[in-house]
């Protein structure tokens, strides 16, 4: 197909249509304000294992400037006894990041709680994009069995 002015680079309908569609698809995803979030129910909880850092759950984070917040639950068994828990949002999967400010950790005398989930609010994050970013919940416990669940939620800033 020819050009309509030989010389003269001008695009095509076709082309000018791809690029139109490729900057708004570009400016839609640039907006302030966007909003992410990943969740793990109780119903799915993530098996604890005493001692060792666990990914609840991870969240993408598309290029750009993100504040991230999140919550964790830790869910111990009725006959559960707890000595710590803390919960962090981490770069790498099934690793604390211990940075401070970026966890929160709790170290209690031995608690049975009958059940009742011990909630963990980590300090707010602020993180570049093009990242995953990881939930991540750890207890010490001992006689019977603990989980976590939670949410991570990010808002992009620029």
């Amino acid at each position: 197909m020819s050009r309509p002015f030989p010389g003269v680079d001008v695009p095509l309908v076709s082309e000018t249509r791809l690029m139109t569609q490729t900057w708004i698809e570009y400016f839609q995803g640039r907006t302030s304000g966007n909003y992410l979030t990943s969740s793990v129910l109780i119903g799915s909880s993530v098996a604890l294992t005493s001692g060792a850092a666990k990914t609840i759950t991870s969240l993408a984070l598309p290029f750009g400037d993100w504040d991230i917040d999140s919550h964790i639950y830790i869910n111990p068994a009725a006959t559960t006894s707890i000595t710590n828990y803390q919960g962090s949002i981490s770069l790498v999967t099934n690793t604390m990041d211990l940075t401070p400010g970026n966890f929160f950790s709790s170290t209690i005398n031995a608690t049975v709680s009958g059940g009742a989930p011990f909630s963990i609010v980590i300090p707010s994050t602020r993180f570049i994009g093009g990242v995953t970013v990881f939930l991540v919940a750890q207890a010490t416990f001992t006689v019977s069995t603990c989980s976590a669940y939670g949410t991570v939620q990010a808002r992009r800033q620029d």
